[in-house]
Protein backbone atom coordinates (compact mmCIF):
# COMPACT_ATOMS: atom_id res chain seq x y z
CA UNK A 1 0.00 0.00 0.00
CA UNK A 2 1.56 3.22 -1.34
CA UNK A 3 1.48 6.24 1.31
CA UNK A 4 1.42 9.85 0.15
CA UNK A 5 1.87 12.40 2.54
CA UNK A 6 4.06 15.63 3.03
CA UNK A 7 3.28 16.98 6.56
CA UNK A 8 6.18 19.73 6.69
CA UNK A 9 4.24 21.64 3.69
CA UNK A 10 1.08 20.74 5.23
CA UNK A 11 2.37 22.75 8.74
CA UNK A 12 4.22 25.62 6.73
CA UNK A 13 0.26 25.64 5.17
CA UNK A 14 -1.16 25.48 8.08
CA UNK A 15 0.67 28.53 9.84
CA UNK A 16 0.58 30.54 6.55
CA UNK A 17 -3.08 30.41 7.08
CA UNK A 18 -2.93 31.40 10.83
CA UNK A 19 -1.07 34.74 9.84
CA UNK A 20 -3.43 35.25 7.02
CA UNK A 21 -6.16 35.29 9.59
CA UNK A 22 -4.43 37.67 12.26
CA UNK A 23 -4.24 40.11 9.41
CA UNK A 24 -0.70 39.86 8.10
CA UNK A 25 0.31 39.83 4.31
CA UNK A 26 2.59 36.29 3.62
CA UNK A 27 3.46 36.62 0.26
CA UNK A 28 6.95 38.02 1.07
CA UNK A 29 7.49 34.94 2.86
CA UNK A 30 9.30 32.44 0.52
CA UNK A 31 11.39 30.74 2.39
CA UNK A 32 10.13 27.55 4.43
CA UNK A 33 12.16 28.40 7.62
CA UNK A 34 11.58 31.95 7.54
CA UNK A 35 7.74 31.36 7.41
CA UNK A 36 8.16 29.36 10.71
CA UNK A 37 11.09 31.26 12.12
CA UNK A 38 8.46 34.71 11.53
CA UNK A 39 5.76 32.97 13.04
CA UNK A 40 6.87 31.77 16.38
CA UNK A 41 8.79 35.25 16.15
CA UNK A 42 5.04 36.40 16.31
CA UNK A 43 4.01 34.75 18.73
CA UNK A 44 6.52 35.46 21.31
CA UNK A 45 5.94 38.97 20.72
CA UNK A 46 2.04 38.59 21.96
CA UNK A 47 0.95 38.15 25.11
CA UNK A 48 -1.41 35.50 25.74
CA UNK A 49 -4.57 36.76 27.16
CA UNK A 50 -5.21 34.99 30.27
CA UNK A 51 -5.32 35.84 34.05
CA UNK A 52 -2.44 36.16 35.90
CA UNK A 53 -0.97 37.27 39.03
CA UNK A 54 0.17 40.60 39.70
CA UNK A 55 3.55 40.81 41.54
CA UNK A 56 4.98 44.28 41.72
CA UNK A 57 8.74 44.97 42.52
CA UNK A 58 9.84 46.92 45.67
CA UNK A 59 11.57 49.79 43.38
CA UNK A 60 8.32 50.27 41.61
CA UNK A 61 7.24 54.04 41.34
CA UNK A 62 4.80 54.70 38.78
CA UNK A 63 3.94 58.43 38.16
CA UNK A 64 0.69 59.70 39.16
CA UNK A 65 -0.19 61.53 35.77
CA UNK A 66 -0.25 57.72 34.84
CA UNK A 67 -1.70 55.89 37.59
CA UNK A 68 -4.82 55.47 35.41
CA UNK A 69 -3.26 53.77 32.53
CA UNK A 70 -1.00 50.87 35.05
CA UNK A 71 -4.62 50.55 36.39
CA UNK A 72 -6.19 49.89 33.48
CA UNK A 73 -3.01 47.14 32.96
CA UNK A 74 -3.40 45.88 36.13
CA UNK A 75 -7.41 45.49 35.63
CA UNK A 76 -6.66 43.61 32.42
CA UNK A 77 -3.74 40.99 33.69
CA UNK A 78 -6.19 40.07 36.60
CA UNK A 79 -8.91 39.54 34.08
CA UNK A 80 -7.17 37.56 31.53
CA UNK A 81 -8.07 40.44 28.84
CA UNK A 82 -6.23 41.39 25.56
CA UNK A 83 -2.96 43.68 26.64
CA UNK A 84 -1.44 43.67 22.98
CA UNK A 85 -3.00 47.35 22.13
CA UNK A 86 -0.80 48.51 24.95
CA UNK A 87 2.47 46.69 22.65
CA UNK A 88 4.70 48.60 20.34
CA UNK A 89 3.19 49.22 16.76
CA UNK A 90 6.07 46.79 15.57
CA UNK A 91 3.48 44.31 16.15
CA UNK A 92 1.89 44.77 13.00
CA UNK A 93 5.58 44.33 11.87
CA UNK A 94 6.33 40.47 10.91
CA UNK A 95 10.18 41.13 9.99
CA UNK A 96 10.36 43.34 13.43
CA UNK A 97 13.11 41.81 16.01
CA UNK A 98 12.42 43.00 19.76
CA UNK A 99 15.91 43.13 21.16
CA UNK A 100 14.48 44.03 25.02
CA UNK A 101 12.30 40.62 24.49
CA UNK A 102 14.72 38.63 22.79
CA UNK A 103 17.53 39.52 25.10
CA UNK A 104 15.93 40.08 28.49
CA UNK A 105 12.60 38.62 27.96
CA UNK A 106 10.83 41.78 28.76
CA UNK A 107 7.87 43.69 27.70
CA UNK A 108 7.28 47.36 27.45
CA UNK A 109 3.55 48.67 27.82
CA UNK A 110 2.21 51.82 27.13
CA UNK A 111 0.54 52.86 30.11
CA UNK A 112 -2.51 55.24 27.94
CA UNK A 113 -6.16 55.15 28.90
CA UNK A 114 -8.28 55.52 25.25
CA UNK A 115 -7.15 53.98 22.24
CA UNK A 116 -6.14 55.79 19.20
CA UNK A 117 -8.53 56.75 16.55
CA UNK A 118 -8.15 53.82 14.75
CA UNK A 119 -9.14 51.67 17.52
CA UNK A 120 -5.93 49.35 17.51
CA UNK A 121 -3.71 50.70 19.49
CA UNK A 122 -3.75 52.42 23.63
CA UNK A 123 -3.21 56.10 23.12
CA UNK A 124 0.91 55.96 23.11
CA UNK A 125 3.05 57.21 26.38
CA UNK A 126 6.93 58.76 27.53
CA UNK A 127 7.31 55.90 30.37
CA UNK A 128 6.19 52.85 29.82
CA UNK A 129 5.39 50.06 32.08
CA UNK A 130 8.49 47.25 31.49
CA UNK A 131 7.46 43.60 32.98
CA UNK A 132 8.28 39.73 32.56
CA UNK A 133 5.31 37.50 32.02
CA UNK A 134 4.96 33.58 32.62
CA UNK A 135 1.61 31.42 32.18
CA UNK A 136 0.82 32.53 36.19
CA UNK A 137 2.25 35.36 36.89
CA UNK A 138 3.03 39.23 35.74
CA UNK A 139 5.92 40.71 37.20
CA UNK A 140 5.66 44.38 37.14
CA UNK A 141 9.38 45.58 36.85
CA UNK A 142 9.02 49.42 37.04
CA UNK A 143 7.84 52.55 34.80
CA UNK A 144 11.12 53.55 32.93
CA UNK A 145 11.19 56.06 29.55
CA UNK A 146 12.37 54.69 26.22
CA UNK A 147 15.89 54.91 26.34
CA UNK A 148 15.99 51.81 28.83
CA UNK A 149 16.38 48.66 26.80
CA UNK A 150 19.76 47.97 27.72
CA UNK A 151 19.80 49.51 31.72
CA UNK A 152 20.88 46.62 33.69
CA UNK A 153 19.15 47.95 36.56
CA UNK A 154 16.00 46.20 35.00
CA UNK A 155 17.41 42.61 35.47
CA UNK A 156 18.95 43.79 38.78
CA UNK A 157 15.17 44.65 40.26
CA UNK A 158 14.11 41.26 39.13
CA UNK A 159 16.95 39.21 40.49
CA UNK A 160 16.35 41.27 43.89
CA UNK A 161 12.60 40.64 43.96
CA UNK A 162 12.33 36.96 42.35
CA UNK A 163 15.38 35.54 42.00
CA UNK A 164 13.41 31.75 41.36
CA UNK A 165 12.01 33.19 37.61
CA UNK A 166 15.67 33.83 36.58
CA UNK A 167 17.26 30.67 38.60
CA UNK A 168 17.14 28.74 35.05
CA UNK A 169 19.49 30.86 33.48
CA UNK A 170 21.75 31.39 35.97
CA UNK A 171 25.64 30.61 35.24
CA UNK A 172 26.62 28.12 38.13
CA UNK A 173 30.19 28.14 39.88
CA UNK A 174 31.65 30.96 38.37
CA UNK A 175 33.53 34.27 39.65
CA UNK A 176 32.81 36.36 37.62
CA UNK A 177 32.79 38.10 34.28
CA UNK A 178 36.29 39.08 32.91
CA UNK A 179 34.88 42.33 31.60
CA UNK A 180 31.59 43.37 33.20
CA UNK A 181 29.51 45.28 29.83
CA UNK A 182 28.34 48.68 30.61
CA UNK A 183 24.67 49.24 29.62
CA UNK A 184 25.86 50.99 26.52
CA UNK A 185 27.93 47.71 25.47
CA UNK A 186 24.84 45.93 25.58
CA UNK A 187 23.45 48.29 23.14
CA UNK A 188 26.08 48.05 20.89
CA UNK A 189 26.40 44.23 21.08
CA UNK A 190 22.64 43.88 20.73
CA UNK A 191 22.87 46.15 17.07
CA UNK A 192 25.30 43.47 16.04
CA UNK A 193 22.96 40.50 17.38
CA UNK A 194 25.82 39.16 19.75
CA UNK A 195 24.48 37.88 23.20
CA UNK A 196 26.09 38.77 26.27
CA UNK A 197 26.14 37.52 29.60
CA UNK A 198 25.07 40.21 32.73
CA UNK A 199 26.73 40.03 35.87
CA UNK A 200 24.16 41.25 38.73
CA UNK A 201 26.64 41.89 41.62
CA UNK A 202 29.92 39.88 42.09
CA UNK A 203 29.60 36.12 41.47
CA UNK A 204 25.96 36.41 40.33
CA UNK A 205 26.05 36.15 35.64
CA UNK A 206 22.99 35.49 33.83
CA UNK A 207 23.27 33.98 30.50
CA UNK A 208 20.13 36.07 28.03
CA UNK A 209 16.78 35.66 30.00
CA UNK A 210 14.92 36.14 27.11
CA UNK A 211 16.82 33.07 25.53
CA UNK A 212 18.68 35.14 23.19
CA UNK A 213 19.10 35.97 19.90
CA UNK A 214 20.47 34.22 16.10
CA UNK A 215 22.93 36.13 13.70
CA UNK A 216 20.04 36.87 11.33
CA UNK A 217 18.35 38.92 14.40
CA UNK A 218 15.55 36.67 15.14
CA UNK A 219 15.06 35.04 18.10
CA UNK A 220 16.45 31.75 19.64
CA UNK A 221 13.31 30.21 20.71
CA UNK A 222 11.84 31.14 17.34
CA UNK A 223 13.93 28.96 15.73
CA UNK A 224 14.20 26.81 18.21
CA UNK A 225 10.49 26.24 18.10
CA UNK A 226 10.83 25.65 14.02
CA UNK A 227 13.33 22.80 14.69
CA UNK A 228 11.12 21.18 17.35
CA UNK A 229 8.41 21.39 15.00
CA UNK A 230 10.17 20.40 11.81
CA UNK A 231 11.35 17.21 14.04
CA UNK A 232 7.39 16.60 15.29
CA UNK A 233 5.76 16.64 11.91
CA UNK A 234 8.10 14.66 10.46
CA UNK A 235 8.56 11.91 13.08
CA UNK A 236 4.54 11.61 12.56
CA UNK A 237 4.81 11.32 9.13
CA UNK A 238 7.79 8.78 9.50
CA UNK A 239 5.72 6.77 12.19
CA UNK A 240 2.25 7.08 10.01
CA UNK A 241 4.39 5.62 6.64
CA UNK A 242 6.31 2.54 8.72
CA UNK A 243 3.28 1.53 10.96
CA UNK A 244 0.31 1.79 8.78
CA UNK A 245 -0.94 -2.26 8.54
CA UNK A 246 -0.69 -1.75 12.79
CA UNK A 247 -2.64 1.44 12.32
CA UNK A 248 -5.37 -0.01 10.21
CA UNK A 249 -5.46 -2.81 12.69
CA UNK A 250 -5.77 -1.25 15.68
CA UNK A 251 -8.27 1.24 14.92
CA UNK A 252 -10.46 -1.31 13.19
CA UNK A 253 -10.49 0.73 9.54
CA UNK A 254 -12.16 -1.01 6.93
CA UNK A 255 -12.22 2.17 4.69
CA UNK A 256 -8.88 1.44 3.57
CA UNK A 257 -9.56 -1.86 2.47
CA UNK A 258 -8.91 -2.04 -1.71
CA UNK A 259 -7.16 1.60 -1.71
CA UNK A 260 -3.64 1.05 -3.40
CA UNK A 261 -2.82 4.85 -1.99
CA UNK A 262 -3.35 6.38 1.09
CA UNK A 263 -3.30 10.36 0.94
CA UNK A 264 -3.00 11.98 4.12
CA UNK A 265 -2.97 15.45 5.29
CA UNK A 266 -1.35 17.09 8.76
CA UNK A 267 -4.39 18.80 10.35
CA UNK A 268 -4.64 20.28 13.71
CA UNK A 269 -7.60 20.92 15.73
CA UNK A 270 -7.92 22.26 18.74
CA UNK A 271 -4.22 21.49 19.09
CA UNK A 272 -4.41 18.24 18.26
CA UNK A 273 -2.58 17.13 15.39
CA UNK A 274 -4.56 14.58 12.80
CA UNK A 275 -3.32 13.22 9.66
CA UNK A 276 -6.29 12.67 7.41
CA UNK A 277 -6.97 10.10 5.23
CA UNK A 278 -7.89 12.54 1.95
CA UNK A 279 -10.45 10.10 0.25
CA UNK A 280 -12.23 8.32 2.97
CA UNK A 281 -11.63 11.71 5.53
CA UNK A 282 -10.58 9.20 8.56
CA UNK A 283 -8.60 10.67 11.19
CA UNK A 284 -5.35 9.80 12.96
CA UNK A 285 -5.00 11.53 16.23
CA UNK A 286 -1.36 12.27 17.00
CA UNK A 287 -2.34 13.89 20.09
CA UNK A 288 -1.10 17.44 21.43
CA UNK A 289 2.35 17.49 21.38
CA UNK A 290 3.10 21.40 23.20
Amino acid sequence: MEIKANFFNDWISIIKQDLIRRGFTVNQLTDDHQISNTYFNLLRRLIEPTSRNIKRSSDFNCPTEHSEGLDLIEKKITNGEDLNPHLSKQIKNLGYDDELLNDWGIYHLHLGTTFEENGEFIERTGPLLYARFDEKNAYLINVFDHNSWTKQDILRIIHKNWPESLESYKIKDVIGLSHVPTDEDIKQMRKFHVNSMVEIEPGVVYAPPGGGVMTSGISQEAARLTMMYHKVVDNIQKHLEDNIDQIIRENSIKDFDGLDVLDFELQIVDDKFYAIEKSTSIAINYGNIR
